[in-house]
């Protein structure tokens, strides 16, 4: 980035943008940085420089298109459910393993196959078939009562795609005697657009 910066090293470069691009920017540097730089925010003014410097391709363009709008996700979570849960999601990962130029769709259609819900166990028994005790856990886990009050951002992509992760963050709030309070009119934050380097539309 310093070398961008200086005019050392050309932004629509792939040493630049390959870089950029693959950084998952999950911050775990910034903890652990000696002069504390606030990486995070480095990374996304990198980013809007390399998306000036080389237009996102197709995919990227249309995702974002589509994640500004609340019908059109809406309708893309419905899919990508749909592809999840029939299976269909797998099968299409391993046909775009045989098409080249399709490695980001086939990443993404990973990840949903991975997060196929696996099948539930009958209540009361556990995975080698002897009997929980269930009583004793939930006098283990009983609530508590009067520690605080907190408010749930469940986003977009999670929601859409994986809410029962929102539930049970709820849930296990609840039985450690948090009040989880509703915070309405939610709407899209615009972290997709930041990390896709659109600043502007972020906003």
């Amino acid at each position: 980035m310093q070398a961008v910066v200086e005019g050392r090293l050309d932004p629509e470069s792939d040493a630049f943008q390959v870089h950029i691009d693959r950084c998952l920017g999950c911050r775990a540097c910034e903890p652990v940085c000696p002069s504390g730089v606030e990486y995070g925010t480095l990374l996304e003014l990198a980013r809007e420089t390399a998306s000036t410097a080389r237009a996102p391709d197709g995919l990227t363009r249309g995702l974002l298109t589509v994640m500004a709008s609340r019908m059109l996700r809406e309708i893309l979570f419905l899919g990508g459910r749909t592809l999840r849960v029939t299976g269909l999601a797998s099968v299409m990962v391993d046909v775009l393993g045989r098409i080249r130029f399709a490695g980001r769709l086939r990443f993404a259609l990973a990840m949903l196959s991975a997060t196929r819900p696996s099948v539930r166990l009958g209540q009361g028994v556990m995975a080698d078939g002897m009997e929980s005790q269930d009583t004793e856990i939930k006098d283990a886990h009983a609530p508590r009562v009067g520690v605080g009050s907190v408010g749930i951002l469940r986003g977009c992509v999670q929601e859409g795609l994986y809410g029962r992760v929102n539930d049970a963050t709820a849930r296990t709030l609840d039985v450690n005697g948090y009040e989880v309070r509703t915070v309405t009119r939610q709407d899209c934050c615009g972290a997709l657009h930041a990390h896709g380097g659109a600043l502007t539309a972020a906003r």
